[in-house]
């Protein structure tokens, strides 16, 4: 990392699993930055095909590597965060790509609200040749709650379009037994304290032709989605959790009904809640 007096320390940390054929472009797009205070954390997650020696073609100081066996995303993004140099972490996929300018942007917003620990741009994402808007809602300042903006579709996370306080990436670590939103939990934990400010300039693009991690599983045990409870929790991050069990209905019915038979998903309130955000969102 090349440390620049009163400038903002960034680390990107990239878990990389066979993707040999996207890997260089993700970190041309970061080595390519107009900000020179950063450093890329490749994590080699027991790659079977040629990622690994692709990625290490790329010289460059701004590059660490780092291998390991196969444990999925969760424990490579872990490893990246546990050996960050930089105060703030940026995760990004090995088949994304950074948005040129990004990284001094993302420096001159924090400098200038040191009170938040959590920023987010927003996205695109591209499907073959063409590039499609996303987080279209987006606006520029804190958000008042993070949860309802979440809901609501004014907080879009994904990997690439946010940096997070580091610190707080070690409080909450990614979940190492899920495969399938094995940040969420991470990031709920983050939501529930963190000041977030979203800013509506693109952050990343988002490769949704490489995309696997976010299939189905098998095992039901293995996605978020069979880990969701109420329990604790604001009227705002319930309904967030309501959202994802419609979704693991559709996904996997029969465990679903087999899991959350009797745990309060069913409340006619997030009905309600869910009639009221989709008025406001055709009227906004």
């Amino acid at each position: 990392m090349n440390k620049q007096a009163g400038e903002i320390q960034i680390s990107i940390v990239i878990p990389l699993y066979n993707k040999e054929n996207t890997i260089r472009k993700t970190l041309e797009s970061v080595l390519s930055q107009d900000y020179d205070s950063y450093e890329i954390l490749v994590v080699n997650d027991g790659s079977t095909d040629h990622s690994f020696e692709r990625a290490k073609e790329m010289e460059s100081e701004h590059i660490r590597y780092f291998s390991k066996s196969n444990g999925g995303s969760a424990s490579a993004r872990n490893v990246g965060v546990r050996n960050a140099k930089g105060e703030w972490v940026m995760i990004l996929d090995a088949d994304d790509l950074l948005v040129p300018g990004i990284l001094r942007h993302f420096a001159d917003l924090i400098q200038a609200h040191p009170d938040c620990q959590f920023f987010c741009g927003s996205f695109q994402l591209k499907s073959g040749e063409k590039l499609y808007p996303c987080s279209q809602k987006y606006s520029e300042g804190v958000l008042k709650n993070n949860f309802r903006a979440w809901c609501t579709g004014h907080f879009m996370p994904v990997a690439g379009s946010c940096i997070i306080l580091r610190q707080l990436l070690l409080q909450h670590p990614f979940q190492e037994h899920l495969r399938r939103y094995e940040d969420a939990e991470s990031l709920f934990g983050i939501m529930r304290t963190a000041r977030i400010w979203t800013t509506a300039r693109p952050a990343m693009i988002y490769n949704q032709d490489s995309c696997s991690a976010s299939h189905v599983r098998s095992d039901i045990a293995e996605d978020f989605i069979g880990h969701l409870s109420l329990d604790g929790k604001s009227l705002w991050e319930q309904f967030a959790l309501w959202q994802l069990y419609c979704q693991g209905l559709k996904l996997y019915p029969n465990d679903m009904k087999r899991i959350y038979k009797s745990k309060g998903f069913g409340n006619i309130k997030f009905r309600l809640l869910h009639l009221l955000t989709e008025t406001i969102y055709r009227h906004e």
